[in-house]
């Protein structure tokens, strides 16, 4: 994982950053799109050519102590599935120490690679020399059916200088092998095309290379990409599927789709390995927090994605809990578990065979929240807020003013209208930001039903209904502190609404005479 600004990896106060309280009423949502279920398969060879590129030597040189006698590897040079051991392959990777790109660990890091590939009897296994001097390593599981498309999995290999790379990637590397040995024991529909990155720590340059070497129709036939990149931490939690695509400008932030990311949570539900979206431990405030600021770092996905391909960052880093390690000598093989990298692969099987039940790419969307193990997209958010928009409506309608007299009348009006104000703008918000306005502006919703009639009940309620904002404003201070985000990305004009909402709820309660209004 590439850092776009310095952070603040040994900042032992990191856990201490507030979570957002999320208070929305209860509603029946519209679930998503129903995939199709899994369809059969049988191998065939891969149809089309494969870019131009340098093939591979066939024999990979010595590697020292490190290419002592494989126990993985069967009779006849092939790799027997069920004897891989992530953390074995991610040992040998890091044994090897910092993975310079020019280095001499560098160079037998990419041949230990071609040799697991080729043993796990992969087709087209190769390194592409790319622009600058980068060299990705690619191979290809075939699919049953040639016509259907690829799915990408993507790790990287290189390192920073001083960093022998333990999380940051060979974690990746290996979990990724173990997943295809296991992938080959039936074929998949699609094609599996396998890539490790080369130059993921110096800006992304194998990442750039490689999207902006496929041609469209190469880029339309990928339904999706999974990057996996520090896996395998020796922690609890849940895993992250991290949403944010940081944008490669370093000035915006893009957002995986909505799809994709269900996917990966019911896959990984599936096989008892949970994902979290930002944050495995406060997910709502990661996903917030993403959505209003700038964060500091950026992977593999973002290249791939700006070349209009859907990606996806499968991760132990979390926005609000990092890898303390990373870039650092102490980021070793004992910050990994085995358990954990054995069900990492095992989870990233059952994302990419999820993945390969799908007909093709559904809509992309992505304004959505992913709360409660399931992925509440725009459309169920603005459901929500439709539906409590018309309790308030019915709530604050004004009564009969048959009868009234001029200044009853007025004075009926002025009360009125602020209710008023505040439905609309409580409506526009649920329409344009509804992943905002849901844990932000829809706890206010049933505070307005309720009718004060004392200062102090009013005061009370007016406190109630700004916690979420000064939560909101309270985590974005703190994560700026401690160098999680780097600096504020949410549009004047959203800001404002926001604010100016939850504004026109306090001048309604302060205007208001009584529980009638």
């Amino acid at each position: 994982m590439t850092e776009r600004l310095s952070l603040s990896a040994g900042d032992s106060g990191r856990a201490a950053v507030l979570a957002l309280v999320i208070a929305s009423a209860v509603a029946a949502p519209v679930p998503p799109r129903a995939w199709a279920a899994a369809v059969a398969q049988a191998p065939a060879p891969p149809g089309g050519a494969s870019r131009s590129g340098v093939s591979a030597p066939p024999a990979a040189p010595s590697l020292g102590g490190t290419n002592a006698p494989d126990e993985s590897i069967a009779a006849g040079g092939e790799i027997d599935p069920a004897a891989i051991v992530p953390l074995e392959v991610a040992t040998r990777l890091t044994e090897l120490g910092p993975r310079v790109p020019g280095s001499a660990a560098h160079e037998q890091a990419q041949q230990l690679l071609l040799e697991r590939l080729r043993r796990l009897r992969l087709e087209r296994v190769r390194v592409a020399r790319e622009p600058g001097g980068v060299r990705n390593v690619e191979a290809f599981l075939p699919g049953a059916d040639p016509a259907a498309g690829e799915i990408v999995l993507a790790a990287h290999y290189d390192t920073v200088a001083g960093s022998p790379g333990a999380a940051d990637d060979a974690s990746g590397c290996a979990v990724i092998l173990s997943a295809v040995a296991e992938l080959r024991r039936t074929p998949l529909r699609r094609t599996l095309r396998v890539v490790f990155f080369d130059g993921e720590e110096s800006g992304l340059e194998g990442s750039r290379a490689w999207a902006v070497s496929l041609a469209a129709d190469e880029r339309e036939r990928i339904l999706a990409t999974l990057h996996l990149d520090v896996v395998g931490l020796d922690r609890d939690g849940a895993a992250v599927a991290l949403d944010v695509v940081a944008g490669l400008d370093g000035a915006t932030d893009a957002h995986a789709p909505a799809w994709l990311v269900h996917a990966a949570m019911r896959a990984g539900a599936a096989v008892g390995f949970r994902f979290e979206v930002g944050d495995h431990r406060l997910p709502l405030a990661a996903q917030i927090l993403t959505r209003t600021a700038r964060v500091p770092w950026s992977s593999d996905a973002a290249a791939v994605h700006a070349a209009g391909i859907p990606s996806l960052l499968l991760t132990d880093f979390a926005v609000l809990h990092p890898y303390g390690a990373m870039h650092t000598p102490g980021d070793r093989i004992e910050r990994l578990d085995a358990d954990r990298l054995a069900r990492w692969a095992t989870a990233t099987q059952a994302v990419v065979r999820r993945l390969d039940a799908l007909e093709g790419r559904p809509r992309a969307e992505d304004e959505f929240l992913a709360l409660w193990g399931r992925v509440w997209i725009r459309r169920d958010l603005l459901w929500i807020g439709f539906g409590l928009w018309i309790v308030m409506v019915l709530d604050g309608r004004p009564g009969r003013w048959a009868g009234a007299h001029s200044e009853e009348r007025r004075a009926r009006g002025r009360s009125y209208l602020p209710g008023y104000l505040f439905r609309l703008a409580f409506l526009v918000a649920a329409i344009w930001i509804p992943a905002l306005a849901a844990p932000l502006l829809y706890p206010l919703a049933p505070l307005s039903l309720l009718k004060p009639r004392t200062t102090l009940a009013r005061a009370a309620l007016a406190a109630a209904a700004a916690v979420p904002i000064l939560l909101w404003l309270g985590l974005l201070s703190a994560a700026a502190r401690l160098g999680f985000t780097s600096g504020y990305a949410f549009p004047p004009g959203r800001t404002v609404l926001l604010l100016a909402t939850v504004a026109i709820f306090g001048w309604q309660l302060w205007s208001s005479p009584g529980p009638e209004r």
